[in-house]
Parts: structure tokens; C-alpha cells; sequence
């Protein structure tokens, strides 16, 4: 962009002004619902691994990392939370003594039946309100808008 800003106090619009100020408020009110929870303890990203152990079996973190898309920085803060509330446990690796796999435990079964399909149901059923043909317009919109974002973050490195 080799425009000029506009001089103080004069008014100027972008082309994108009104998607980028909705995508901006759907992404802090999403935001909000992921991180929220119905119980105050089950947030969308220590969900999504626990739904991630519960269907695929024990894995390493990297693997759960690369699956959900987090930072493995991230995911080991959750695992760590996660463990020291007795839902998940870390064991070694049956072949890899380098490697140590994560799994659900019967409290995390637990945590799993009772909050996790609710909240994930919760979150689904929020795209309830668009048509079909809303969701696959939408769906193709965000993937190609994330595209574009990973393709400018790695040409700034």
C-alpha cells in the first residue's frame, strides 16, 4: 500500500471498512464463546484435545499440536492443566524412550461425556442460523482469507 495517510482531522474510509470492522466483532464475540464455558473449566482448546484424545487414542503432543492447529507452547500449558486435573496423564512411549504420549483418563471419559459433546454441540449449533448454502459460502470465504493471512505472515519472515 503506497497511499498516503490523510492529513489530522479529515475523515478517509477504506475499501474493506465495514468486513474488516464485522470481522473484527464476529472474531472477539467468537472469541469469547470458545474461551467461555457452560461449567467454567472445559475452554474450546483444552476441549478440542480432549476430543482429540478421546477419538484418535494416546498421542504425542506434537501429533495433538498439528492436529488442533496450536502453538505446541500452548498445548503443553493445556496438557499440563489438563493433568493436574486428572484428565489426561502422560506415559511413555511403548517404542520411543524419547517420546512421551498423552491419554485420556477415566476423569477425562468423564469430563468428556458430560461437558464435552455439550459444549462442542453448543458451539456447532451456532452456524445454525445460515443456510446451506450460507455455510459453504462462509466456509470457503474463511479458508481462503486464512490462506492469505498465512501466506503474508510467512512472507514477513
Amino acid at each position: 500500500m503506497s497511499e498516503a495517510l490523510p492529513s489530522a482531522g479529515s475523515t478517509f474510509s477504506l475499501p474493506n471498512q465495514d468486513l474488516v470492522a464485522e470481522a473484527v466483532r464476529f472474531t472477539r464475540s467468537f472469541q469469547r464463546m470458545l474461551t467461555r464455558s457452560a461449567d467454567n473449566s472445559l475452554s474450546y482448546d483444552r476441549a478440542r484435545v480432549l476430543e482429540t484424545l478421546h477419538c484418535n487414542g494416546p498421542q504425542r503432543m506434537g501429533d495433538i499440536a498439528a492436529q488442533i492447529d496450536l502453538p505446541a507452547r500452548n498445548l503443553t500449558a493445556i496438557a499440563d492443566t489438563l493433568e493436574s486435573e486428572h484428565l489426561v496423564r502422560r506415559t511413555p512411549h511403548p517404542t520411543d524412550r524419547r517420546a512421551t504420549l498423552l491419554e485420556v483418563t477415566d476423569a477425562g471419559r468423564s469430563a468428556i461425556e458430560s461437558a464435552l459433546w455439550p459444549r462442542l454441540m453448543e458451539i456447532d449449533a451456532l452456524f445454525d442460523v445460515l443456510s446451506a448454502t450460507e455455510k459453504t459460502g462462509l466456509l470457503s470465504a474463511l479458508k481462503r482469507l486464512s490462506e492469505a493471512m498465512d501466506h503474508a505472515s510467512a512472507e514477513a519472515t
